[in-house]
C-alpha cells in the first residue's frame, strides 16, 4: 500500500534559535511529490519533493526539510500528492517532536565591585534558564573553571562567563574584574629646617623624608605602601633662607597614588669669622691726637655663606665711634679699644678687638 512516513533527519533536541531537519519516506506514486506538513499551527508545502523507498537504488530517505521551531513542536503530515491531475497517498504515518531548550538570558555575574590586588574573591553567576555556569578566558577559547570559582587578580582582568541550559545550550557574556582604584592616604611632616655643612659652604643635602610620612590604604598594608620623594634625598640646596618644596608620593599595590607637599628651608647657623690686625702704637700728632689714614687696620671677615657687614665700635672718644672703616678716625690720647663685628646673612656674629 502506498504510504508516506514523516521521520527525524537531524537532532530532535535543539537550543532556541537553532534549526534541525526532518524528512518524508515515500513509498508509492512517483516523483516529484508535493508534501504538506504542519506544526500544529500552520501548514507548510514542499514542492518537487524527492524521496527514495527502494533500497536497490539507494538509502531509504527523503530530502531534508529544515525546521526552526522556537518552542517544543510536534510535526505531522497533512498530505502527500503526485501526478497531474494530483493523486493522494492514503496512508500517512509518523510524527516528529523537536524539543527546544531555551537559551539562558539576563546573566548576572558577581562581584561587580573593584577588587584588592592579591586578595581572594569568588566569581559566581545567575541567569534566567541557566543551570550551570563556566568561566572561560577573554577570547572564549579556554575553560578556566566551573562557577563559583575563587581567585585573585594583580591587574584588571577580562573573562568570558558561559551560562548553560539543557544539553549545550549556551549564552556567553564578557566579564571584567577591575582592580581597586582608591588612592592611599598620605600625610607629610610639617615645614622642615636644615643647616649647611660648613665644610661644603652654604649648601646642604636634602634628607630622606619618606619615613616621616603617615600612610594608609583600603587594601595595601601601610608597610607595603611605597613612598617616594621629589626632589630625591641627597639633592643639594644652596643659599641662606632658600626654600625647597618637597613632594612625597604614596603608591599602593594597585598602582594608585596620592601626594603631599611641605617646605624645607636652609638656614645658616654657622658664625662668620673675623681676623684683626695686631695692637698698634702710634705717635700723637697736633692736639695730642692721631688720625688714621687708609684701610690697613680694617679686619678681614669670612663666612660659609655671605658676610653681610663688618663694623667697628671704639671707646676713649675716638671719632667717629662706630663705622665700617678706620680710615679717617681720630683717636684720642691713651688706649682705645676697637671692637670689630662681622655679621652674616643670618645675623650670626663674630667679634674681635683691636
Amino acid at each position: 500500500m502506498a504510504q508516506a512516513t514523516l521521520q527525524a533527519d537531524g537532532p530532535t533536541i535543539i537550543c532556541a534559535g537553532d534549526n534541525t531537519t526532518i524528512n518524508v519516506l515515500i513509498c508509492g506514486g512517483y516523483a516529484p511529490w508535493t508534501v504538506v506538513y504542519t506544526d500544529g499551527t500552520s501548514n507548510y508545502t514542499v514542492s518537487n519533493y524527492e524521496s527514495n523507498c527502494d533500497e536497490n537504488i539507494g538509502p531509504l530517505v527523503g530530502d531534508p526539510i529544515t525546521v526552526t521551531p522556537s518552542v517544543t513542536t510536534t510535526y505531522t503530515l497533512v498530505s502527500v500528492t503526485f501526478g497531474d491531475p494530483a493523486q493522494s497517498l492514503v496512508e500517512l504515518n509518523g510524527s516528529v517532536t523537536i524539543t527546544v531548550n531555551p537559551l539562558p538570558s539576563a546573566i548576572v555575574v558577581t562581584p561587580s565591585t573593584r577588587q584588592c590586588p592579591g586578595v581572594d574573591f569568588t566569581i559566581s553567576a545567575t541567569a534566567t534558564n541557566g543551570s550551570t555556569y563556566e568561566l572561560w578566558n577573554a577570547a572564549n577559547t579556554t575553560k578556566i573553571a566551573d562557577l563559583p570559582y575563587t581567585t585573585s587578580i594583580a591587574a584588571t582582568t577580562n573573562y568570558t562567563v558561559r551560562a548553560i541550559s539543557g544539553p549545550a545550550c549556551t549564552t556567553a557574556v564578557a566579564y571584567t574584574v577591575q582592580l581597586e582604584n582608591t588612592p592611599p592616604s598620605i600625610t607629610c611632616p610639617g615645614a622642615q629646617t636644615i643647616h649647611p655643612n660648613p665644610a661644603s659652604g652654604c649648601s646642604a643635602a636634602l634628607p630622606d623624608y619618606t619615613g616621616s610620612a603617615t600612610v594608609s590604604d583600603n587594601c595595601t598594608a601601610s608597610g607595603s605602601i611605597v613612598v617616594t620623594q621629589s626632589p630625591a634625598a641627597g639633592t643639594t640646596i644652596s643659599g641662606h633662607n632658600t626654600t625647597q618644596q618637597v613632594t612625597l608620593t604614596a603608591t599602593d599595590a594597585a598602582g594608585n597614588q596620592a601626594s603631599c607637599n611641605f617646605n624645607v628651608t636652609l638656614t645658616d647657623n654657622v658664625n662668620p669669622t673675623i681676623t684683626c690686625v695686631a695692637n698698634q702704637t702710634v705717635p700723637a700728632g697736633a692736639g695730642c691726637t692721631y688720625t688714621h689714614s687708609g684701610t690697613a687696620w680694617n679686619p678681614t671677615g669670612a663666612d660659609n655663606c655671605t658676610v653681610a657687614s663688618v663694623t667697628y665700635s671704639a671707646n676713649n672718644g675716638a671719632s667717629p665711634a662706630t663705622g665700617t672703616s678706620l680710615n679717617g678716625v681720630v683717636f684720642q690720647p691713651g688706649t682705645t679699644t676697637v671692637t670689630w663685628t662681622a655679621t652674616d646673612g643670618d645675623r650670626q656674629h663674630g667679634t674681635m678687638q683691636l
